[in-house]
């Protein structure tokens, strides 16, 4: 951001490409600082979640061969353990679809907007410099 302020305050209304080429690598450079370092925490997240649906899937699995044990044994009156079965399938479900939605990158939206809203506004503060200087 000093950067841009100083490139608004020693070449106001008189751009050319050199200064615009450095705001652009400038730019290029703060993205890449801000979203390079975390990769890593995005892999990590990744592979906890995908660990965490593992488990859930693991013990869904086990519970439904279960049921459908006790199904293929010809067990015409499902007794309690086959309904309590079922309830404990209902709430795996629910269990794997909160973990399925969960975050595997460490930021969310209103900080990518403050983000871009850090760098956009003395881009553009800028470029309403230069405009202004070349029709003002």
């Amino acid at each position: 951001m000093i950067y841009v302020a100083l490139t608004i305050l020693l070449f106001s209304g008189r751009l050319g490409p050199g200064p615009l080429i450095l705001t652009g690598v400038y730019l290029a450079l703060v993205v890449a600082v801000f979203f390079l370092p975390l990769g890593s925490t995005h892999e990590a997240m990744r592979e906890a979640k995908q660990e965490e649906l593992r488990v859930i899937a693991h013990h869904f699995n086990r519970e439904y061969d279960q049921v459908k044990l006790a199904l293929l044994k010809g067990d015409d009156q499902p007794g309690p353990a086959i309904g309590d079965s079922f309830s404990r399938l209902e709430h795996l479900r629910r269990i794997y679809d909160e973990a399925d939605s969960m975050p595997v990158w460490p930021f969310d939206t209103r900080t990518l907007l403050r983000f871009g809203t850090t760098l956009g506004i003395p881009v553009g503060l800028m470029l309403l410099n230069v405009a202004l200087g070349r029709f003002g």
